[in-house]
């Protein structure tokens, strides 16, 4: 494989720009901008590392990681091209770019890979940028295998319950202050509730449910960010205990992972 050459010329300087890996991103069912886990990146500047998103290849499969503290998200999709493995951590801001480059493009993407920068090349416009320095989290040994309990729900109306549960959330009296939103597991049935000064709202859902009833908190923004990058007309939500991590997976394929840690929730 030839190795791509960037060509930089500005006035009376000229950098050229070698990338040892080389990939292509092409997917026909979704825009490449859907793939991009742009909203679960750090925005933390005491742990730059986190502030962006890995892309690691692994038997020419491609797994984007970002992760923020609080939550992780995961892609995955094979390369339709053979491509050597690497691991970059790309800054979210620059990520952030290419997102609004491509839009709802879905044209293919190649991406290229050298020592200390990226390259991202789209049709019209090649996007160079630095890679971050520091160690990932190792996030296959973070996302849990197994669960104690397991709901598989439409996923438009868990969203929809969690925007209208959210405003009760928000709405408090202390500013900058959000409440968390209770989530209960029973046999057949999920309730979303959220009580603070200003309000109560409580709904309920009929799901199919596995496993032991549960009552955990959570940020329902989390849920909101997972939830609208899924495409998938229902999705699993998994639960361990009411401290330990939850799971938004889709049921079609395990192209997507997303991680959530709860809030512990106050005694009544």
């Amino acid at each position: 494989m030839a190795i791509p050459i960037v060509t930089i010329i500005c006035c009376r300087s000229r950098i050229s720009l070698s990338y040892s890996t080389f990939c292509l991103l092409a997917r026909y069912n979704v825009p490449i901008s859907s793939i991009l886990i742009i909203f679960a990146v750090s925005t933390e500047e005491n742990r730059p590392i986190f502030t962006g998103c890995l892309f690691e290849i692994e038997n020419n499969k491609l797994n984007l990681v970002a992760v923020d503290g609080f939550r992780l998200a995961l892609r995955s999709l094979f390369l339709n091209k053979p491509t050597q493995n690497f691991s970059a951590v790309i800054p979210g801001k620059t990520l952030n770019e290419v997102n609004k480059i491509l839009s709802d493009s879905f044209d293919i993407v190649k991406i290229g890979v050298s020592k200390n920068q990226a390259l991202f090349e789209m049709e019209n416009c090649k996007i160079v940028t630095r890679i971050l320095d520091g160690e990932f989290l190792n996030y296959k040994n973070v996302i849990p295998n197994n669960w104690d309990t397991r709901i598989l729900v439409n996923k438009s109306n868990i969203q929809n319950s969690f925007e209208r549960i959210s405003l009760i959330s928000a709405s408090s009296v202390e500013k900058e202050k959000k409440y968390p939103v209770k989530v209960q597991v029973d046999i057949g049935k999920v309730t979303i509730s959220c009580t603070n000064q200003t309000g109560d709202a409580k709904e309920e859902l009929y799901v199919s449910t596995e496993g032991k009833n549960l009552e955990a908190g959570f940020n329902p923004k989390y849920f909101l960010d997972a939830l609208k990058s899924i495409d998938d007309e229902e999705v699993y939500i998994e639960f361990g205990t009411s401290i330990s991590p939850c799971l938004v997976k889709s049921t079609q394929n395990n192209d997507y992972v997303y991680m959530i840690l709860p809030i512990r929730l106050k005694e009544d």
